[in-house]
């Protein structure tokens, strides 16, 4: 299985997931070593990333999605969302489809206090639109039938809400009605007591 590490990012290769093997890093016995090569690690990186300047561009983008996916994860909405409008804006042609997504995630959000089923929508369905060959468009497309579908209950549930206060409405006004209309009556019969009496 291969097993590829950047500064903490583990990928593992799809099909080979469920074997999770692993190759065990023992760190350095000296811990004054272990600071010589942390230096050197993040020069190798810093030369390597320099040497690759689109490679480094799309690295830095995927750290800040995936800083943008943790604070999602941990309820942290707002700067989720300023992170992947970040990566949307820097990293528009490699990674904007998977910023669109994880906005549409975090507006669709239950968690969010200010989540909003149209702007999750509007964000898979940019997916779609300005990015037809992304890996994630069906992805999108099933979001966006879900969000469809969730709006279409909601305003029917809104409709029916709105149609139950009118009749609560209506059934209050009838009771006022009866109401008065038994002190009516009660009043006339008041009088005709009055006017036998006499």
């Amino acid at each position: 299985m291969m097993l590829f590490g950047i500064q903490g990012c583990i990928h593992f290769p799809e099909k080979q997931q469920d074997e999770q093997l692993f190759v065990e890093v023992k760190p350095p016995l000296n811990m004054e070593s272990n600071k010589d090569a942390d230096v050197a690690s993040e020069q190798d990186h810093a030369e390597v990333l320099n040497m690759f300047p689109q490679f480094a561009k799309k690295w830095e983008g995927r750290q800040k999605l995936a800083k943008a996916r943790v604070l999602m994860l941990n309820g942290y909405h707002k700067s989720s969302l300023k992170n992947n409008k970040d990566v949307l804006e820097s990293f528009p042609h490699i990674l904007g489809d998977q910023a669109l997504f994880q906005m549409g995630l975090n507006y669709a959000h239950p968690g969010n206090p200010k989540n909003n089923y149209k702007r999750s929508k509007d964000c898979f369905q940019r997916i779609l639109k300005e990015y037809p060959e992304s890996d994630i468009r069906d992805q999108a497309a099933i979001w966006v039938l879900f969000l469809q579908e969730i709006m279409s209950k909601n305003k029917e549930i809104m409709d029916k809400n709105r149609r139950i206060n009118n009749l609560q409405i209506q059934v209050e006004e009838l009771q006022y009605q009866i109401e008065s209309l038994k002190k009516i009556d009660l009043g006339i019969e008041e009088k005709k007591r009055e006017s036998l009496l006499k």
